[in-house]
């Protein structure tokens, strides 16, 4: 059985909350198309779309890359405040 690589970072809430922000700028008509890589090293997470780069400070626990949806971003950061907490994983 193939095991799907895992990309797992602790990042703070209002880093990810700035993220999503600056990725979803401008981008009204096409936030339901596009999508967001996202590159993990052990300290940092590099946000990425047509245009746009922004860099956070991350823990990284298993450090990788990731393709997902931009309109992914807005739910998670709902659910993430969920948790009450300021870093999420």
């Amino acid at each position: 059985m193939n095991k799907v690589p895992l990309v797992e970072f602790v990042i703070r809430l209002s880093d990810m909350r700035k993220a999503a922000k600056q990725l979803s700028l401008n981008r009204e008509e096409f936030n339901e198309t596009d999508c967001a890589d996202l590159l993990v090293s052990s300290f940092a997470a590099t946000f990425q779309s047509v245009g746009t780069t922004t860099e956070v400070s991350v823990n990284g626990k298993h450090p990788g890359a990731v393709r997902l949806p931009l309109k992914l971003l807005p739910r998670i950061l709902e659910v993430a405040k969920t948790y009450k907490k300021p870093e999420l994983t």
